[in-house]
């Protein structure tokens, strides 16, 4: 009796800790499902960026770090939002290890959420920019640093992303002459495959 009731603790405790990522029903208010609890005052972890401007079919590298000592990732939930509308989701994401995999929207492909429950020092991340001009994004970010108690921070957010096809008459420089759009871009190793004609 006592190993049955155990096994249920266990297989709930399971359920609502989400190990292996976020679940589409969290894709459009990136709130985890395992608890009430967030964590209030500034998040100590942040987005870091390889550019701030892109065109269509560029790839933006990134990272999520802590910002303080003493923080780990546990889960995550990344997405790119364009600043217009808020609730699109935009381009898509490809995992970088094991510890991420994607999710939401077309084919799963529009957000990035952990694979595995395990403590990370820093998670990085590839997002590739549709082949349509699409505007300024940023990317949002929901951090998890501990299922039991819940510990989580909603709405960490990248500096803004200028889509540089929407420059003004006025700039003399083309903001997108140094932004490479890539033919290919191979991710076999995690199961995906881009490419671009």
């Amino acid at each position: 009796m006592l190993r049955c009731a155990l096994l249920v603790i266990f297989l709930v405790a399971s359920v609502f800790s989400l190990p292996t990522g976020a679940p589409p029903k969290a894709c459009d208010r990136m709130v985890p499902g395992h608890g009430p609890d967030t964590v209030s005052g500034d998040p100590p972890y942040a987005i870091h960026i390889s550019t701030t401007s892109y065109k269509a079919g560029s790839v933006i590298t990134g990272s999520i770090v802590p910002t303080q000592e003493g923080h780990m990732i546990r889960g995550i939930l990344l997405q790119a939002r364009s600043t217009t509308n808020t609730s699109e989701m935009l381009g898509t994401f490809v995992p970088t290890s094991t510890d991420t995999h994607t999710v939401c929207g077309p084919q799963n492909l529009t957000a990035l959420t952990h694979s595995n429950p395990k403590m990370k020092a820093a998670v990085t991340f590839s997002w590739m920019a549709p082949s349509e001009p699409m505007g300024d994004f940023i990317f949002r970010l929901t951090i998890v640093e501990n299922f039991n108690p819940s510990q989580y921070w909603l709405n960490i957010t990248s500096p803004i992303v200028s889509d540089c096809t929407q420059k003004s008459a006025t700039d003399l420089d083309d903001p997108c002459e140094d932004l490479p759009t890539p033919h290919f871009y191979d991710v076999s190793e995690y199961g995906y495959k881009f490419e671009r004609l």
